[in-house]
């Protein structure tokens, strides 16, 4: 009786002592901006529109302004311009407001009636009707006169604004106001990456030249090959005798961890080390036991496990990758505490689809990962998650897909993204395609700053594969940049050798990790 007793007690102690997760509207309501935040969080990632009412209250509060207005245009309601319309009143702060009308018009249309009401209003709280005309239907001469009150006046819009005007003048080649980008990229270093874009969208940089029908880069005015490449390549005999391929580096405690793909028959994961002071971009030391993941007896990685992407996440390492077996191609998680030693999660796949690179923003996970599209092509997808195994998909649709431009050099293929922030803003390398599914030629460069709206570069493609008989002539995948002492690494996998120039996987080729060096201002190269 004892023990039953006991029995039927130990649940209930248990649940007593979880800790409930508060709900949404919870956290939008509580006095801690981070809870807010995580509300405010937890409802675009779900396209959560219950709470709409209760987010537009937020976009009057200075430190939560900006997210509300993020959270809001993100989801998939058509009430939400009126609600937050409503609540846009003379004598008060608007702007959290129009950034909302600003944001949402990239994914849905505004009418005409609401761009005129907040117009107004903002005319009347602050004298102009600048933001809501100028960033959602105004012409170049309404930017022009914007851009003259801004340097008469010394001032300038809140950044979230500032971001959305300089971007919409580039979308627009307004050319008149190319002298204004200039300044603005001379003295506010916090929009330098969005006016240099803005720059060349209305005056072309010409620091890389093409061969478009040889399908390479014959002058690249940022990055240099090493001349020594491939700097890791296979070696007869031992795990990586066919491949090296994948490459992606992780830093914890001034360690410097390299996670790549090896293959001599069946793909694994390895690692190679270094400690970060004495790092050179070539010095790195293989890890004894490679490798350290590796296939599964059955199950979805029982023939492959490949493209690693690792973040450092509660303490612990987690090491997503692509696993090739039974089913569809899917996304696995494995975890470690030393960043050698990994277990897979039990509960794997944790996404279908391959090649993610995840990256962590405000506490929130962020994996992109590929998924074929009605071209026969890739397109890249992003999906979420606040505890690194639940992952939610962010919509139906992909977030940076193949270029529709009629001859576009990525119009079939976007994939194997890689993402690098600095100073809050994101750069993403992409491999892109107009001819294979997956055997990409260059590498393209895209920006953002919240990790949805993605902008190419104005210089695009930024690197390429090598001319005939180079290491790399045939295709590149996975460029992950790091910087580091002023410098940035480019480490990819290169195809190359027998017919792999001429042809999709040309008998002959295989894959090895290159590397190439620049010393230049990322913002320039867009």
């Amino acid at each position: 009786m004892k023990k039953t007793l006991i029995a039927l007690l130990l649940p209930l102690l248990f649940l007593s002592c979880v800790k409930n997760e508060p709900s949404t509207e919870q956290k939008l309501s509580s006095e801690n901006r981070q809870a807010v935040l995580s509300g405010l969080t937890d409802m675009w990632r779900k396209n959560d529109a219950v709470n709409m009412a209760s987010a537009a209250v937020l976009l009057d509060k200075k430190d939560t302004g900006e997210q509300a207005a993020f959270a809001l245009s993100n989801i998939s309601a058509p009430a939400v311009n009126n609600i937050v319309l409503s609540g846009m009143n003379d004598g008060k702060d608007n702007d959290a407001r129009l950034l909302y009308y600003c944001l949402s018009f990239k994914t849905h249309p505004v009418d005409d009636f609401i761009v005129s009401r907040s117009a107004a209003h903002y005319g009347k709280y602050k004298g102009e009707a600048l933001t809501a005309i100028n960033l959602i239907a105004g012409g170049q001469d309404t930017a022009l006169k914007a851009a003259a009150s801004f340097e008469k006046k010394k001032i300038f819009l809140n950044p979230a604004l500032s971001r959305e005007f300089i971007l919409r003048i580039g979308e627009q080649r307004y050319p008149r106001l190319y002298d204004f980008l200039s300044s603005v990229y001379l003295t506010h270093r916090e929009l330098r990456p969005f006016a240099a874009w803005a720059m060349h969208r209305i005056k072309k940089s010409g620091r890389i030249k093409y061969d478009f029908k040889d399908r390479v880069i014959v002058k690249n005015g940022y990055f240099s090959k090493d001349s020594n490449n491939p700097v890791i390549p296979t070696s007869a005999g031992t795990y990586k005798a066919w491949h090296t391929a994948n490459p992606d580096i992780l830093v914890k405690d001034d360690e410097l961890y390299f996670y790549y793909r090896t293959g001599n028959g069946t793909d694994r994961i390895s690692l190679m080390t270094v400690p970060l002071q004495i790092f050179n971009g070539t010095n790195m030391l293989d890890y004894p036991n490679n490798p350290i993941i590796g296939t599964s007896q059955k199950g979805f990685d029982s023939r492959g496990v490949l493209d690693p992407s690792a973040v450092v996440f509660n303490g612990k390492i987690f090491l997503y990758y692509s696993g090739l077996g039974d089913g569809e191609d899917s996304v696995g998680l494995a975890v470690s505490k030393d960043g050698n030693n990994f277990t897979k999660y039990e509960k794997n796949p944790v996404l279908t689809g391959r090649a993610p690179d995840v990256i962590i923003k405000d506490g929130i996970l962020y994996m992109y990962y590929v998924v074929v599209n009605e071209a026969e092509g890739y397109s890249i997808y992003l999906a979420t998650s606040s505890d690194g195994y639940n992952f939610i998909p962010f919509g139906t649709s992909p977030v940076f897909a193949p270029d529709d431009t009629p001859g576009a050099w990525d119009g079939k293929s976007v994939t194997t993204p890689r993402i690098t922030e600095k100073d809050g803003v994101y750069y993403m390398l992409y491999c892109g395609d107009d001819k294979y599914r997956d055997y990409p030629p260059f590498f393209g460069l895209a920006f953002s700053y919240d990790m949805i709206h993605w902008y190419r570069s104005t210089q695009n493609p930024v690197f390429s594969r090598g001319k005939k008989n180079d290491f790399d002539d045939g295709a590149i995948w996975f460029g992950d940049l790091f910087p580091y002492n002023n410098k940035w690494y480019l480490y990819y996998e290169g195809w190359g050798g027998g017919a792999s120039h001429g042809s999709e996987y040309g008998a002959g080729g295989h894959s090895q990790i290159g590397m190439a060096t620049g010393e230049f201002d990322i913002a320039q190269m867009l």
